[in-house]
């Protein structure tokens, strides 16, 4: 710059950003220095992370299917405890306050379900499923900042891919019947879930900014199952295993809601700002 050298200034401000992507100007910069520093702008072009959390599951009931008369349906579907995930996100920048990502993640989940099947007796049916997850997905960043903390929304759709899925059932008797309670062994339901899924995805997060590194993300998400988790051609497989104990499988959706956190490094570019 003090030779006049306007050209290899900017060569060498740009060659300084790409591997100080985060500069800040200081108040003892000289301002010739700041002035060509200012002519540049460096944005991030995409990043990769890393994230691991928990997440819990909900059925919705689609139509009820049973041994017994459907009219007098009393089933009741719960979260079976915590299920766990963990995957890669890649992420592109559009601009400053949209991004679009893509991720890949290994879950694991489980519910349980509880019928009433007769007057004296109560059927129990577990279920735990592991799968990939594909969510792509938009965020919007908030401009606002709170000592490096900053929010951002989350909307897409998901491709949900079965690996495996394994059921467990029950059944309780009344004591005044004098009968005991039963349990079957663990058995492999697979073949009775489609193996291809899709939900909706909301969500919401923040983000904490590291400086001169990449930023920590607290994610949380809502997945919406669009489609039957049951195989209808294959509903009734194990039916002489489940009759023992009333059960038929329903017909449902798998929701689930996780909590996430990672971390995500970013990749800059940096252009010379259009006069």
């Amino acid at each position: 710059l003090f030779q006049d050298n306007q050209e290899s200034a900017k060569s060498t401000m740009k060659k300084f950003l790409n591997k100080f992507p985060e500069y800040e100007i200081k108040a003892n910069d000289p301002v010739e220095f700041t002035y060509l520093y200012k002519s540049f702008k460096t944005i991030p072009v995409y990043s990769i992370g890393v994230l691991i959390g928990g997440n819990y599951s909900y059925v919705r009931l689609i139509e009820p299917y049973g041994v017994n008369n459907t009219n007098d349906y009393n089933g009741k579907y719960s979260s079976l405890g915590m299920g766990f995930q963990a995957g890669l996100q890649l992420k592109r920048y559009i601009n400053e306050n949209i991004e679009i990502s893509l991720d890949a993640l290994y879950k694991s989940s489980q519910y349980e379900f509880v019928n009433k099947a007769t007057s004296y007796s109560t059927t129990i049916f577990e279920e735990s499923q592991s799968g990939f997850d594909f969510p792509l997905t938009a965020t919007y960043d908030f401009a606002y900042s709170f000592k490096g903390f900053s929010p951002y929304l989350r909307a897409g759709l998901s491709v949900g891919y079965l690996m495996s899925s394994t059921g467990k059932l029950k059944l309780n008797n009344e004591i005044f019947t004098g009968l005991e309670d039963d349990s079957s062994p663990e058995f492999d339901i697979t073949t009775s879930r489609n193996t291809t899924n899709f939900s909706g995805v909301v969500g919401a997060g923040i983000k904490y900014k590291i400086k001169n590194g990449g930023y920590i993300i607290g994610d949380f998400r809502y997945y919406l199952g669009i489609l039957n988790v049951v195989n209808t051609d294959d509903r009734y497989s194990n039916l002489e295993n489940n009759l023992g104990y009333m059960y038929v499988d329903n017909d449902f959706a798998l929701n689930n809601f996780t909590f996430s956190v990672g971390y995500v490094w970013s990749f800059y570019k940096t252009t010379e700002k259009r006069k």
